[in-house]
């Protein structure tokens, strides 16, 4: 059974709004930022999970498949791509059972949804306040 994918604000965003409210409001309780880094975070990390994710894949790699699916979960659950999110439940779940057996196709529609996703993030963070996305966090900056 694969997972539900929620309602999101509008039909086409890819972002479930309320998924966000948690995030906004520690974003408030910091003095603001928090948000926007968090996003940059995800929009900066995700196309080298992606990579990763589709690699193993190809080369038949259930275990590292089903790593950079946990990980790629977790992060978009985080900033409301649980659309996103639930693919990755099922890739991780194939490699966790030692296959990536239809892995491949799963991965693919990832690539094909994080476009949609990246630009609504995007959009998010301006309507939120923020002038632009900040740039690229470094390593050693730690979100509080």
């Amino acid at each position: 059974m694969s997972p539900r994918v929620p309602r999101t604000e509008r039909a086409d965003s890819p972002i479930t709004e309320g998924a966000l409210q948690q995030l906004l409001e520690l974003d408030r309780l910091t003095g603001g930022g928090l948000f926007a880094k968090v996003v940059r975070i995800y929009l900066d990390d995700t196309p080298s999970i992606l990579g990763d994710l589709r690699r193993a894949t190809q080369e038949g790699d259930a275990d590292r498949a089903a790593a950079a699916a946990h990980a790629l979960k977790s992060a978009s659950l985080n900033v409301g791509a649980e659309g996103m999110a639930a693919m990755c439940e099922e890739l991780e779940t194939l490699g966790r059972q030692g296959s990536v057996e239809g892995a491949e196709s799963l991965a693919c529609r990832l690539d094909e949804m994080y476009p949609r996703v990246r630009t609504a993030l995007e959009a998010r963070v301006l309507r939120h306040g923020d002038a632009t996305v900040p740039p690229p966090a470094t390593k050693n900056e730690v979100l509080v």
